[in-house]
């Protein structure tokens, strides 16, 4: 019987130690009744056990065919079996519960992850389907996080993403669910959303929460964030699509710096038209199928034509011209901007040096985009391609935007300059859009400021817009550029640009972008008129052609045949 009562003795100070210790990690197991129940019996059936063993206790007998037996052992040793058992089962589901919380739950910030929020937005659309409702889905990316990490370090950082979770999961509705999906980036889904106005008034509601001061450390921080919102069932019908859809969103409010922004299928990069676009770009470039268009540059002091800016133009086998603001930006996104680019040189530079040989000098110019200015291969494919043509580089001019120039000053500064000592005009496109060029004027090797439309189309009418204006074409000249300006579409305009002493113009008030034979045709025309100009210039100042106002241009199958539409001749 000593065996029994050792026995009794290891198996219920098991039972005792196990349920001892799960009370102990875990508070939710501590105060249930059953727990507290489980320790008093396992503590009892111990001592009964120790008890057993040292004689002490009632000792029960069993008379058998003239024997005696005592079964105290054996009465102990089944409950502390069981109750063993027990202990071990609850252990189990504790454990099997943390595991759960543990692969549902973001480990910082105790939110709900991305496994959690997929299973709960699930559920939502299945419930929306059945109650034809609408659910939305929110994807919020902070701003300047990374500068926070950078500078105060990781832990900072992490203190405030535990704030801002804490912060917005007490703020929010009910019905809403609030999960991070690792670094910066949270998610969050809304049911029973009535219509698209609720959904950013919901996600204009969680900026004002974010704007609002954090605290950490006695440091006082600011942050801002970018939300992406797509809804059930317009943007899609199953949890992969909406999130994609609010992606795709949320970088278009970051890129637009709008705060929030609902999906649209026009700025999907990955929507069917999107794919095929890029296959069929792509076609097209190595095809030779794209056409190029010339708008006309004049000097705006002698109305002389001295070149054109090269436009690339597109039109789909069979179908309608394809907008460039659509697959220039397109072929900046997907990487086919370099090739893209490379056949506008190519092809520009082969028709100048056909008119070349015909004795007509061009200048034209082509639009380098930001991309392309910090590419390795630029500068060795624009010298290349200048070899090719025999084409003389001060004949081209490469028209870089402003803000190609702000995104890195430095490089972009070092490659002005290389294509400055190849004798390669710079101009800087869109000038007066961006916010920092100034600085960098006195120091870069540009030799021309174009300003932008938006300062020139509004000036007969807008004294603030001729102040500008004026203004930029005094500062350009103080520094040794010439200024071409863009959107001349009225006379009273030229008129006002000549006395300014504007240097260019360009705009329908000259021509619109034409076809490579139709601005041809015209330059001919035009020289035709003015015998005794030197050769390579064409005077639009002849009265054998009119102006015509943008609105009573002739109706034309294709846009890029539209003929030049000269100024008339100016009393002078």
């Amino acid at each position: 019987m000593l065996g029994f009562g050792i026995l009794n003795v290891a198996i219920s100070s098991y039972a005792f130690g196990a349920a001892a210790a799960l009370a102990w990690r875990s508070p939710k197991w501590r105060f249930r009744f059953v727990a507290i129940l489980g320790l008093v019996a396992t503590a009892a059936i111990f001592a009964f056990a120790v008890a057993a063993i040292l004689g002490a206790g009632p000792v029960l007998h069993v008379e058998y065919d003239g024997k005696s037996y005592a079964f105290t052992h054996v009465l102990i040793t089944v409950p502390a079996l069981l109750m063993v058992l027990q202990v071990e089962r609850a252990r189990r589901e504790e454990v099997t519960q943390a595991f759960e919380y543990q692969a549902m739950h973001d480990s910082l910030t105790g939110l709900p992850n991305r496994a959690k929020f997929t299973e709960t937005l699930t559920n939502a659309l299945s419930e929306a389907a059945r109650n034809d409702s609408r659910v939305a889905v929110f994807l919020l990316d902070l701003d300047r996080f990374k500068d926070i990490n950078d500078t105060l370090g990781h832990a900072v950082g992490d203190i405030l993403l535990q704030e801002l979770a804490n912060r917005l999961s007490h703020n929010i509705p009910k019905h809403a669910m609030l999960a991070r999906f690792g670094g910066d980036e949270f998610a969050l889904v809304l049911s029973d959303v009535l219509d698209a106005d609720t959904a950013k008034t919901f996600a204009s509601f969680v900026l004002s929460e974010i704007q609002h001061p954090f605290v950490v450390d006695d440091i006082i921080l600011e942050v801002g964030g970018s939300i992406g919102i797509s809804i059930f069932p317009e943007h899609g019908s199953s949890c992969d699509e909406l999130l994609q859809h609010a992606d795709i969103a949320m970088y278009a409010a970051k890129r637009d710096h709008l705060g929030y922004q609902l999906y649209s299928p026009e700025e999907d990069p990955h929507s069917v038209r999107t794919l095929t676009l890029t296959a069929d770009l792509r076609r097209a470039i190595k095809l030779n199928e794209l056409d190029l268009a010339f708008q006309p540059k004049v000097d705006v002091q002698t109305g002389e034509m001295v070149g054109a800016e090269v436009l690339a133009r597109w039109r789909q086998p069979g179908q309608e011209h394809v907008c460039p603001d659509e697959f220039i930006p397109h072929a900046e996104q997907t990487g086919l901007i370099y090739p893209l680019t490379k056949w506008v040189l190519n092809a520009a530079l082969e028709r100048a040096s056909e008119w070349r040989q015909a004795g007509r000098d061009i200048e034209l110019a082509v639009n380098l985009s930001a991309r392309l200015l910090h590419h390795s291969a630029i500068l060795a494919t624009v010298v290349s391609i200048l070899r090719k043509w025999d084409y003389p580089p001060e004949r081209l001019t490469l028209e870089i935007t402003e803000n190609a120039i702000l995104i890195d000053p430095k490089h972009a500064m070092e490659m002005v300059a290389q294509f400055a000592d190849l004798g390669i005009k710079v101009s800087i496109d869109d000038f007066g859009t961006g916010y920092s060029s100034l600085a960098y004027l006195k120091t870069l090797a540009a030799r021309e400021v174009k300003i932008d439309k938006s300062f020139v189309l509004g000036m007969h009418e807008n004294e603030s817009d001729r102040t500008i204006v004026k203004s930029v074409i005094a500062l350009a000249h103080d520094l040794g550029l010439t200024v071409v300006a863009e959107g001349i579409e009225r006379m009273e305009t030229w008129a006002i640009l000549e006395a300014y002493g504007c240097d260019g113009g360009q705009g329908f008030h000259f021509g619109r972008p034409m076809a490579a034979s139709s601005f041809e045709h015209c330059f001919r025309l035009t020289a035709a008129s003015a015998p005794d100009e030197p050769a390579g210039t064409a005077s639009l100042r002849s009265a054998d052609v009119v102006t015509l106002s943008p609105k009573m241009l002739p109706v034309s199958p294709n846009r890029d045949e539209i003929p030049l539409i000269p100024a008339s001749a100016k009393k002078r």
